[in-house]
This record gives C-alpha cells, sequence and structure tokens, in this order.
C-alpha cells in the first residue's frame, strides 16, 4: 500500500473513530488499522478492549474443555482473535493432558497471539497462576484481553522478557512465591542452543510428576534453523515421554511431551 493510500486510511479511520465512536470504523480500513488506531488512541484501544472481552464472556457459557477449544479457534471479535498456531488434534491431546494433571502453577515460553495462553487457562486449576514470557510486549491495549482469560480466581502474569536472561528467572521465582511448577511449555527460540537453555533454566522448577512439553517437534524442511527436533531426540531419551503428532511427515508442529 502507498504510503499517501495509508494516511488517507488512517485520517478517515481516525475521523470515524472521533465522531461515531472506535466501533464505528469500517472494516474496509483493514484489521491493521484498528490496530493502529487502538495504539495510537489510548481511550479507543481501551473501548475496543473492553468491547472483546464482553463478546468472550458472553461466549463463556460452557466450561467445557473442547468448548474451549472450539472458541479459541473460532473467536474473532472487532478484528480480534487469538487461534492458536497449533495443530488442532494435537494441542487437543496435550490440553486433556494438562487437565488430568490440573496444573497450579503454569509457565509458557512464547506467547505468540494468546492462543496457548487461552487454552492453558481453561485447562488449568480454578485457582492457578500463569506465567507467558515473550520477548515482545503485548499491545497495551490487549493486556486487559489476554488477562480476561483467566478463571476468576486465577492469576495471570505477562513478562516481556528474555527467557534466557538469569533476571527473568529470578522474576519467575518471585512470581511463584516458593512453589514449583506443574506444567512447563516451551514454544519460544527454536535454535538448538535456545531451546536447549530454556529446557536447562526452568525445567529444573517443574516439581516430580510435572510436565514440561515442547512444540515443533516434527522435522522442518523448509524451515531449517526449527531444531527443536535435534534437542527433543536427545532430552527424550531416559524420560518417560508421549509423542503427540498427528502426522510424522507433516513437516511442521509436532508436541514432545517429558513427564518428570
Amino acid at each position: 500500500m502507498k504510503l499517501s493510500r495509508a494516511k488517507s486510511l488512517l485520517e478517515s479511520a481516525a475521523y470515524v473513530a472521533k465522531k461515531r465512536g472506535f466501533l464505528a470504523v469500517p472494516p474496509s480500513a483493514g484489521i491493521s488499522m484498528a490496530d493502529t488506531l487502538s495504539d495510537l488512541v489510548p481511550p479507543l484501544g481501551r473501548a475496543r478492549a473492553r468491547a472483546v472481552i464482553a463478546r468472550l464472556k458472553q461466549a463463556d457459557t460452557d466450561s467445557d474443555l473442547d468448548a474451549s477449544i472450539r472458541r479459541a479457534y473460532t473467536f474473532k471479535s472487532f478484528g480480534v482473535e487469538f487461534k492458536p498456531v497449533q495443530l488442532w488434534s494435537e494441542i487437543t491431546a496435550l490440553l486433556h493432558a494438562v487437565a488430568e494433571l490440573r496444573p497450579s502453577a503454569v509457565m509458557e515460553i512464547g506467547r505468540g497471539g494468546g492462543g496457548t495462553l487461552f487454552l492453558f487457562a481453561a485447562a488449568s486449576d480454578p485457582r492457578a497462576t500463569l506465567l507467558s514470557v515473550d520477548l515482545e510486549a503485548p499491545r497495551d491495549w490487549k493486556v486487559p484481553i489476554y488477562q480476561s482469560f483467566a478463571q476468576p480466581s486465577q492469576r495471570i502474569e505477562l513478562l516481556e522478557a528474555d527467557s534466557h536472561d538469569p533476571i527473568t528467572r529470578n522474576r519467575v521465582l518471585d512470581l511463584l512465591e516458593g512453589r514449583r511448577l506443574d506444567f512447563l511449555f516451551i514454544d519460544g527460540d527454536h535454535s538448538y542452543a535456545g531451546v536447549k537453555k530454556d529446557f536447562e533454566m526452568y525445567a529444573p522448577l517443574v516439581k516430580g510428576g510435572g510436565m514440561v512439553a515442547f512444540h515443533d517437534i516434527v522435522h522442518h524442511p523448509t524451515y531449517p534453523r526449527c531444531e527443536v527436533e535435534k534437542f527433543w531426540n536427545e532430552v527424550k531419551q531416559g524420560h518417560r515421554h508421549a509423542e503427540l503428532v498427528e502426522d510424522w511427515a507433516q513437516g511442521w508442529f509436532g508436541i514432545g511431551v517429558l513427564y518428570l
């Protein structure tokens, strides 16, 4: 899109938002335009977040885990969605294992669009603490949306941080308040050294009987920098484990689970 065209769209959308409210901005302005407006005009961003949360709560009438999975894949409101970057069959199998564990302390490394955070909250103990670590900070107006994923007595902590930084590990320890993790999901740095470091730094925080899961254990022929498969094939030796893979020839995704 040419700069002049983008500027014109932004000015038009801003005028409509000012005169008639954010929700009147037409779809033709584009989701990215709505995001830009939400970033630039905080009151509009907050209004958008409130509208999304209200719609999400209206849809949240069924506490069944499978219903929550369907909601994660299909929910869309005012240009906001959080579809997990996961194969349905693989993440469903993992979530049912997590639900059986009933974790009260959960950590994910790599938040993406928030889809796994939504699902882990649904699968965890109603009083669980969930820590979500990502290098990228969520947009300010999206923070309350992510926080709304928590069940009434749950707590969600969003950390904008490098998981490999010892300071981050110390922050995690502070937030755990002396507890151990029940479940750790690693989906951050996909290099061999990166995934290995995440495991070495945070797996010791998982209690005996807990679970550590890795995303992207299938060989990625079109993305050679994804080396999770290499580390997975090493670390699974000597551990009780499960491989949640729809098709080993699929060329991406796949979830590996270690039982500690």
